[in-house]
């Protein structure tokens, strides 16, 4: 499986060996930080590996299961959870949203799909909990 190829590469070496994969996944990572730039949000390096490691795992473990999809989790899981703050944080968690469903969408996501995707899901109740009480972070409920 990936994980035991992960452990034995460099990141460099694994990167090529899960070319398709890991070039999507960036592209997907490069708009979620453009929709971030404003912020201090943004992802770096070791959050780009952990993404690419579960991607590529995720779509070897689990047969015919899409790119797409373990990129709405790997999203939730390591963008979304850094995201927090007050109104002003707003247009911010807006863009990250549309980009998230933009970027899905062009790697196959069906749009009506959306709504109950694991990301549209966190975005909704963290907009919830930034109406209810001007705050929105992951770890609201």
């Amino acid at each position: 499986p990936a994980a035991a190829l992960a452990s034995r590469l460099k990141p460099a070496e694994f990167y090529a060996a899960n070319k398709a994969v890991c070039d999507e996944a960036v592209s997907f990572l490069e708009e979620v930080n453009a929709a971030l730039a404003k912020t201090p949000f943004q992802i770096a390096y070791r959050t780009r590996d952990e993404v690419l490691l579960y991607c590529v795992e995720r779509t070897a473990a689990v047969a015919g299961a899409p790119l797409w999809q373990a990129l709405d989790e790997a999203a939730a899981m390591k963008v979304l959870s850094r995201v927090e703050g007050d109104d002003g944080r707003r247009e911010a968690l807006d863009a990250l949203a549309e980009a998230i469903k933009k970027s899905l969408v062009a790697l196959g996501m069906p749009e009506e799909e959306w709504p109950g995707r694991v990301c549209a899901r966190k975005i909704e109740e963290m907009r919830a909990a930034l109406d209810a009480g001007g705050y929105m972070s992951f770890w609201t409920r």
